[in-house]
């Protein structure tokens, strides 16, 4: 018997998810969609799978391969042994980036190349989601979650994966299933866990939606109303009143939400511990983490994991 996840469905959920993102691409036809490559099979499978599903909703996708169409060498070990590590082929990429049009929304083949490509950008000061939305697949903890940006991912359920894997295996060798009862089972994906890198605000004026990327971007750098408006480049009086006209509240008000709304993601999503939940959230200490949560949800972090 072969378990696994198809491509096929990989690609359908990423698919739907990039043109989700960018629904407001009916007004922004200049939007891109870019496909990540790493040179295995299971990689290419997913970009033209991925290609092919946008081509059919009239979009098209470039697609960045590992040496063919810039010239830079890339480790494949190092994507073997999952050392978390900018590739060689990192000067290329960015020259790759730079010249693609803005904005794009670049489906990685998965969490690792994510990471990378989230790196980069990072260092090369190329702005993460506002010029490049990334999602990747398999949500990764480590990969999605310690990194400047957090990552959107595609949740390929492999937890459910290995349960039913498990069973299977429990089958054949407890005599209820044959070892030579081939099927295949294919299993559709949890689908997206948005993070950060795909929080793309298609509003006006344009600093504004710079303004939110970047509190989103940055919850766990503690930021404060002064930052934001440093990033934008405008006064506080300038910044004040359009967050109070559009969101109805103060910066610091949206920066403490940002806060809560990541901390309540992460209870859902991750198996961390309320300490690391707390630093990734921005919070100073666990106990303000808790005291925040609970006027918030009416609850605390702990009794609220029990629910689910």
């Amino acid at each position: 018997m072969r378990i696994g996840i198809h491509s096929e469905h990989i690609r359908d959920t990423g698919r739907r998810f990039c043109v989700g993102i960018s629904e407001f691409a009916r007004e922004r036809p200049d939007l891109e969609f870019v496909f990540f490559e790493e040179g295995f099979g299971f990689s290419d499978d997913r970009g033209h799978a991925f290609a092919a599903a946008l081509k059919s909703e009239g979009f098209e996708c470039l697609s960045y391969r590992p040496g063919e169409r810039i010239s830079g060498s890339y480790l494949i070990s190092d994507v073997e042994q999952e050392r978390f590590a900018v590739p060689k082929e990192a000067d290329s990429v960015v020259a790759w980036v730079r010249q693609l049009p803005k904005p794009v929304a670049v489906f990685c083949a998965d969490d690792y190349r994510a990471w990378q490509l989230n790196e980069i950008c990072r260092r090369a000061d190329i702005c993460v989601p506002g010029e490049v939305a990334i999602l990747g697949a398999g949500n990764d903890e480590m990969a999605c979650l310690f990194t400047g940006t957090r990552i959107s991912s595609v949740d390929t359920g492999a937890k459910e994966l290995g349960v039913l894997t498990a069973k299977t295996l429990d089958d054949i060798l407890s005599g209820r299933r044959r070892a030579d009862d081939f099927a295949l089972v294919e299993m559709e994906p949890r689908g997206v866990v948005e993070r950060e890198s795909t929080a793309v605000y298609p509003i006006d004026p344009p600093w504004l939606a710079e303004a939110m990327s970047f509190i989103h971007a940055n919850v766990p750098a503690r930021l404060t109303a002064d930052d934001v408006c440093r990033k934008v480049r405008k006064s506080y009086g300038t910044v004040a009143v359009a967050f109070r006209a559009k969101f109805g509240t103060t910066i610091q008000k949206v920066i403490a939400a940002s806060r809560l709304d990541v901390a309540h993601q992460l209870l859902k999503t991750s198996h961390l511990s309320l300490t690391e939940i707390s630093r990734l959230s921005g919070f100073k200490t666990p106990q303000y983490f808790c005291t925040c949560f609970r006027e918030k949800y009416g609850c605390s972090p702990t009794d609220f994991v029990s629910t689910l």
